[in-house]
């Protein structure tokens, strides 16, 4: 079911004059619990686009608090099929990989997770303090004398401190204290003022007695915006470590941010170094264009187009 933000936030906020009420240790204590409480497990969902819908969308958290992988499904258009792509992270790095819909597919190594706004809700509920997958950490936030309904709960509203990311924009998170202050809301904030960028969450207690991510609503954008509703949740997976990496496939272009550097991964597994777009000169460019491998020059960039709209909407970047 739709959602709207006027529906489930009311606009009046509460200034709470007394202090000590709730302490940020009481806060972090309930965020440790239920992070060590989900290892190994799996949610998986489906998503109203709008224009779109894509079921069966998983998000696998490991025993590691690093370690996530999701797959998930980038709508298709007039000019591609919908495209089912991974992404991982762990203590080394985080990856990802797009097949291409014609083609040869693309892959990316970063220092920091390529996850949208749009899996922000699972990452803030069940690992607010892995730095590889928030920017900043949960922990960063400082408690306010505010409070705010959300569907009629009041909630507590934390605040990112100015100056904590390398860009203007600021973040609040209301997190609810009759649910072990999971974040029912977060908002973007440009100078005071909301961005247009938020998501708000429901929970329900799962059989392990932890609160869980049930339903939530996105806002990117007018144009960008999603619901989603939990299927199904998986435990005690008990996964390898494989299951949150990926070992890139033959003919694949994979661009390494932590090595700075591009290279093709041939039919046969053999890797042939490209300069990094990074680095390139004007010349360079011009020398390195990329060249059809088999006839596969379209499908590349058709490929390369989808990763440019995913990276544009992703929320965390180190940059």
């Amino acid at each position: 079911m739709s959602m709207t933000l006027a529906a489930v936030c009311s606009a009046s906020w509460l200034l709470v004059m007394s202090v000590g009420e709730v302490t940020l240790e009481e806060i972090h204590s309930k965020w440790r619990e239920r992070t060590e409480r989900s290892r190994s497990i799996r949610l998986t969902w489906d998503e109203n686009r709008g224009s779109a819908k894509a079921t069966g969308i998983q998000f696998t958290l490991g025993a590691q608090p690093s370690q996530i992988r999701l797959d998930n499904e980038m709508s298709g258009g007039p000019a591609f099929p919908a495209v089912r792509y991974v992404s991982t992270c762990n203590d080394v790095d985080c990856r990802g990989y797009f097949p291409g819909p014609r083609g040869s597919g693309g892959g990316h190594v970063w220092p920091k997770n390529d996850l949208s706004l749009f899996q922000l809700p699972i990452v803030q509920a069940l690992r607010p303090f892995e730095a590889k997958l928030n920017e900043p950490t949960l922990d960063k936030y400082v408690l306010t004398k505010f409070r705010v309904k959300v569907k009629g709960d009041e909630c507590i509203v934390l605040e990112e401190p100015f100056g904590a990311r390398s860009f203007t924009l600021q973040s609040q998170v209301w997190v609810d204290p009759e649910r072990d202050y999971v974040p029912r809301k977060f908002v973007e904030m440009v100078q005071g003022k909301e961005s247009g960028a938020w998501y708000v969450c429901d929970y329900e207690k799962h059989a392990t007695g932890v609160y869980l991510p049930s339903q939530w609503e996105a806002h990117f954008s007018d144009e960008e915006h999603i619901t989603a509703r939990v299927t199904k949740i998986e435990t005690d997976l008990g996964l390898p470590d494989r299951e949150f990496t990926i070992d890139f496939p033959p003919d694949t272009v994979v661009a390494d941010k932590i090595a700075g550097e591009e290279y093709y991964i041939d039919r046969s597994g053999k890797k042939t170094m490209r300069v990094a777009q990074a680095t390139r000169t004007p010349a360079q460019a011009a020398i390195n264009r990329p060249m059809p491998w088999g006839g596969a020059v379209l499908a590349v960039v058709v490929t390369f187009g989808v990763i440019v709209v995913f990276l544009f909407r992703r929320r965390f970047s180190d940059e």
